[in-house]
């Protein structure tokens, strides 16, 4: 009975191993891997709800939530209106999710200075690992 068990066992070994093998090999991941639009607004949601030492999360809940895929250089015309900036070692032709929501984000207390809260946040991720690469907050 030990020995039946010994030879299915590998038996199944031996089929994950060729599953695994036979779905690694296609070499289809390139779409395939990418985040989807749903996926890129929760995690860009997530990101803004966290604080960071430039402003705290988000103080209501995002709003007017829209999310386009394009390149990291058309995103950071878009929200800078030069390509010419660059925020990563990325390629300006990679792939990324440009998230952009309405909310409220407030800036760091400096003593004495009034500053305005952020209404805006644009969120920059790599399409396929759903990592930011850069945010910009507007009033």
């Amino acid at each position: 009975m030990q020995k039946y068990f010994a030879v299915l066992t590998i038996i199944l070994i031996s089929l994950v191993i060729i599953l695994l093998l036979s779905g690694g090999a296609s070499g289809s991941f390139a779409d395939d891997a990418s985040i989807t639009q749903q996926e890129a607004i929760e995690i860009a949601v997530g990101i803004a709800s966290v604080s960071i030492p430039e402003f705290g999360g988000s103080q209501v809940a995002p709003s007017n939530i829209r999310a386009e895929k394009m390149t990291l250089a058309e995103a950071t015309e878009r929200l800078y209106s030069s390509s010419q900036i660059t925020f990563s070692e990325e390629s300006p032709d990679m792939q990324v999710w440009l998230v952009s929501m309405d909310g409220i984000w407030l800036p760091p207390e400096v003593p004495g200075v009034y500053q305005k809260p952020y209404r805006h946040l644009s969120i920059v991720m790599d399409a396929n690992a759903g990592l930011e690469i850069f945010r910009n907050a507007q009033p």
